[in-house]
């Protein structure tokens, strides 16, 4: 009889769960379940197994949020089982199905004190048992963290909580035992394989017919689904699976992995138990499958298993040495590539590739940040420099406006240096191991004309556990499968040898990667932003003070500070394993560096991560700032007993002689001198008389600020900036009109409402343009500081919930005006930035980027041009035009302390101050903030007028320490 497709398809399709899945378990049995609530943080095991436990039935509540549920499962084998092959502990501990990967409920197993086996979305096999006897006790515990989805976000629950209270969240759904038949399972496996081939072929495909008719046969042999008919059906499914493909057919390297993010929408203790859970299951998975390969990055998550789970890092240390288990990536976190500073991408580099060396033996050569929001254009050069020269990412193919052109191709960076780099043309780094997503993956790749390879990530991530027994038991059914690409698990370092002899010719691009998406992270959580920059200065001054005590006093860099104290460990701190002694300065540096690095994970440092992992941030810089503060002092204070005479000692930490207006401790300003990364010993009355003097006039409605090289006029009713001339180039206007026939104006602070399409915290959407204010209404602005040093006016405005005090200073000897801001913010879905109009045109404009600049357009001419409307910059950007100041040349840098988002489209030069977005921080960004942003005109191009050195000046203030002499005679004094 002619049957009609659809009618099988449909047929095929609903015998999956109707007829075969159920042939795997046939019998089950049931359980004792016991349960204790934690009600605070995680416990240990021997902790958690003595505590009392209350009887909890199937259907049962348990899991308030952020809670950790014990449960005691116990039982033995039915005597009647007797024979059977396998038989498991099966356990569902109920998490959302509609909730992406393993951000929901997840459990451990644990076993005579070990981890054995994890419980979430993905796996539900708790223990196995092999060939049964009948009667066999057990007694097992599982450790269930009540983890909680994005949606809960109204009530609160992302804070940190007061207690551990509060509805229970999660059902018990299952918990029994059940037989396992093998065959049943192997048979589904190729089943399904099949029939989703079949379901992403064209539908007239020759082989989409012969498989629909092949897996109708095998379905008439299992008739209702009889065990004893499962060899038959499976024996015809054979020829559908010996059909291989032709020779010239595209080869996907399918890697094992899991990316868990370190932190984001759960606190940094909790990442430690999403490690420790998907490490076990990979490690498993190992001993059952010598094929298996598992790749996994991030050294912090080796160090914390280390630390808490040394049962599993011994595991780990053997399957590395088998070639099953194999580090990636490089760098101590996926850290984010637009914030940090050079400095810090290299530590990155050096502390992860120094503990992959010393703890395996191995030389890391790839960068893998498949999931980072962005990559700088010098990227390759800090890479290559650190031994570095494959890279892989998967997030540039999100972009919002242009594809990218290109899978397999060399990155080029500003200096010239080349990365071999892929982008997985999957478009994801959690792959199921699916046909509809290889095919996909193939029809995607670009580069088809040069090569013939192409890597796929599969396994679920953020504590789903990474690959599973169904995609490891399908991977090489498809090795050689007609209508799938060829695919190939292995390594990452065999796939990028392989790529990179298969690539012909391959393209090249130059300069940034940038992400069109997520450019809400160059300014939300202004907190860490800023303290960060401090943290990176203050470590960059406490290693060179210290390293010039150690040249000029001959100490050893191993030695103690007498009498120092240092901050406890966190619960996911990792103790310097390269120093014994944990105070020395080598060890705490190293302590400090490792917490930054931590901090700068591509969700911590971009202000996308809940609320609880700011406020764990919060105390890591303190640390630092602790750490990096006594470093500093007790090398300064040595250096300062080194040359006697003076009552306090003015450091210069950059790499140039310097003479500026600073405040000395007696807190007046004074214009001091030091040399370039160096020091003078001076007293309060060793200071230079300016050249020029501040002058102050009070107009009518205006106060005019000068010093002989530039000359600004404040509005008294405004606050804003009416005017900016510039001596040196004939009385120059350097401000310009903000609209066409307006006023000249400059630091106008702007309003704009910012609701993205989705993804709070990250984006900011182009149309946020359409709509906004100035806030051009002050409640006050008062001449603050006279003096010929230095003079200041405060301007305060008030505004929605929020005020603005700022301080608009003007020094002697400089050109630089900046702009002391101090912000109580109370603003939702705001977004504020300060306004430059600049009588300055240039088609490019140039912007800091880590240990170089790029430069980019000042015009929409192309959707890629569009794309840049918010960029990120590091100290400074710059729009110039002309070339030196003898050609008539000029520019004018925009300069801030902590700030990273900029736009400068036109003449107009902008700067994000604050952000207030409510996902998925409902209070991120609101209270207080301090910061300081400045405007710097120059004749001549950038290099000519020392931009770069301007700038570090204003980032990195000489700084000035008291003689113990000087201060205990002032303490006497008083």
């Amino acid at each position: 009889m002619h049957k009609h497709p659809a009618i099988t398809e449909t047929r095929l399709r609903t015998a999956l769960g109707r007829t075969i899945r159920p042939l795997v378990h046939r019998r089950s049995a049931p359980v004792e379940v016991s349960c204790y609530d934690v009600g605070g943080e995680p416990v240990p095991c021997e902790q958690a197994v003595a505590a009392p436990y209350q009887p909890i039935a199937v259907g049962g509540r348990w899991g308030a949020a952020w809670d950790t549920t014990w449960f005691r499962i116990e039982g033995a084998l039915p005597a009647d089982w007797a024979g059977e092959a396998r038989a498991i502990l099966s356990m569902d501990l109920g998490p959302d199905p509609d909730w992406c990967e393993g951000i929901s409920c997840e459990g451990l197993a644990w076993l005579d004190g070990k981890p054995v086996a994890a419980i979430n979305l993905f796996r539900d096999e708790v223990l196995r048992f092999d060939e049964v006897k009948g009667g066999e006790p057990f007694v097992v515990h599982v450790e269930a963290a009540a983890n909680i989805r994005p949606e809960n976000v109204a009530d609160g629950s992302w804070h940190v909580p007061a207690d551990f209270g509060g509805d229970k969240r999660f059902v018990l759904k299952r918990c029994e035992l059940r037989t396992f038949d093998q065959a049943a399972w192997s048979y589904l496996i190729a089943y399904e394989l099949l029939l989703d081939l079949h379901d992403q072929l064209p539908g007239d495909s020759a082989r989409r017919g012969q498989l629909l008719a092949g897996l109708n046969a095998s379905l008439n042999a299992l008739g209702p689904g009889d065990p004893a008919r499962i060899g038959e059906a499976h024996a015809l499914l054979r020829p559908l699976l010996d059909s291989k493909n032709a020779d010239h057919t595209h080869t996907v390297s399918a890697v094992g992995h899991a990316h868990i993010d370190t932190a984001w929408l759960w606190p940094l203790r909790e990442t430690i138990r999403k490690c420790a859970r998907t490490f076990t299951s990979a490690l498993n998975y190992m001993d059952e499958d010598p094929a298996f390969i598992f790749a996994c990055s991030q050294p912090q998550q080796y160090a914390w298993m280390k630390r808490h789970y040394p049962s599993i890092y011994e595991r780990i240390k053997k399957a590395v040495q088998r070639g099953q288990w194999t580090p990636i990536g490089s760098m101590w976190v996926e850290a984010d590539c637009n914030i940090p500073s050079g400095e810090s991408l290299v530590r990155q580099f050096l502390h992860g590739r120094r503990f992959f060396r010393a703890e395996f033996g191995i030389e890391t050569t790839d960068l893998w940040l498949p999931d980072v929001f962005g990559y700088c254009a010098n990227l390759p050069q800090i890479m290559a420099g650190c031994g570095v020269d494959k890279f892989l990412t998967q997030k540039i193919s999100w972009n919002q406006f242009n594809k990218f052109p290109h899978h397999t191709f060399n990155w080029r960076g500003i200096d010239g240096t080349e990365v071999f780099t892929h982008f997985p043309p999957a478009d994801t780094y959690n792959g199921t191991l699916r046909p509809d997503e290889l095919s996909a993956s193939v029809k995607r790749f670009k580069d088809h004309d040069r090569a013939s390879r192409s890597l796929y990530p599969f396994g679920h991530g953020d504590g789903g556990g990474g690959p599973t027994r169904s995609m490891l038991a399908s991977a090489p059914l498809m090795r050689d499968l007609q209508g799938l690409p060829r695919v190939e698990v292995e390594s990452v370092n065999a796939f990028f040898e392989k790529a990179k002899a298969d690539a012909t010719d391959p393209p090249t691009w130059v300069g940034e990667l940038y992400l069109e998406y997520h450019r809400g992270t160059y300014t939300s959580q202004a907190w860490i932003k800023r303290a960060n920059r401090k943290a990176e200065r203050l470590l960059r001054d406490a290693e060179l003070l210290d390293a010039m005590h150690w040249l000029t006093a001959g100490h050893d860099e191993g030695a103690t500070i007498e009498g120092y104290d240092p901050p406890a460990l966190a619960v996911y701190e990792t103790p310097d394993e390269q120093d014994q002694s944990p105070t020395t300065r080598r060890a705490l540096l190293g302590r400090a560096w490792k917490l930054l690095l931590l901090n700068q994970f591509h969700d911590i440092i971009p202000g996308s991560s809940i609320a609880w992992v700011y406020e764990d941030a919060r105390r890591d810089f303190e640390v630092i700032h602790a750490i990096g503060t006594a470093v500093l002092d007790h090398a300064a204070a040595a250096l300062l007993d080194t040359a006697p005479g003076g009552e306090h000692c003015v450091v210069n930490t950059l790499g140039h002689d310097r003479r500026e207006v600073i405040d000395l401790p007696s807190g007046g300003p004074a214009l001091v001198e030091a040399p370039a990364c160096g020091y003078r010993v001076a007293s309060e009355a060793d200071v230079s008389a300016p050249t020029q003097r501040v002058h102050v006039e009070e107009g009518r409605g205006v106060y005019t600020l000068g010093n002989g090289i530039v000359t600004i006029t404040i509005d008294r009713a405004t606050g804003c900036l009416t005017s900016l001339i510039d001596h040196r180039v004939g009385d120059r206007e350097v401000l310009a009109p903000l609209t066409d026939g307006g006023a000249i104006t400059g630091n106008v602070l702007q309003l704009h409402d910012d609701r993205p399409n989705k993804w709070g915290a990250w984006d900011v959407d182009p149309y946020y343009r359409e709509t906004g204010e100035d806030l051009t209404t002050t409640e006050s602005v008062e001449l603050e500081e006279r003096s010929p040093l230095r003079a200041a006016v405060r301007v305060v405005r008030r505004f929605g919930g929020s005020s603005i005090i700022q301080r608009i200073l003007l020094r002697a000897e400089s050109a630089r005006i900046d702009f002391e801001t101090e912000i109580d913010w109370q603003e939702r879905h705001k977004l504020l930035k300060a306004a430059f109009p600049v009588s300055v045109r240039s088609e490019r404009a140039a912007y800091e980027v880590p240990f170089g600049l790029v430069e980019r357009p000042t015009h929409f001419n192309t959707s890629w041009d569009l794309a840049r409307f918010e960029v990120c910059a590091h100290r400074w950007a710059d729009l110039s035009e002309g070339g030196a100041a003898s050609a008539g040349g000029y520019g004018v840098a925009l300069m801030s302390d902590c700030k990273y988002g900029y736009d400068i489209h036109g003449h107009v030069m902008r700067l994000s101050l604050l952000r207030a977005p409510i996902e998925p921080d409902p209070d991120a960004d609101r209270g207080r903030h301090r910061f300081t942003y400045a405007l710097y005109p120059h004749p001549g191009d950038r290099a000519e007028a020392g931009v770069v050195e301007e700038a570090l000046r204003l980032n990195s203030p000489m700084r000035v320490i008291r003689s113990q002499t000087d201060t205990d005679r002032r303490a006497a004094s008083s």
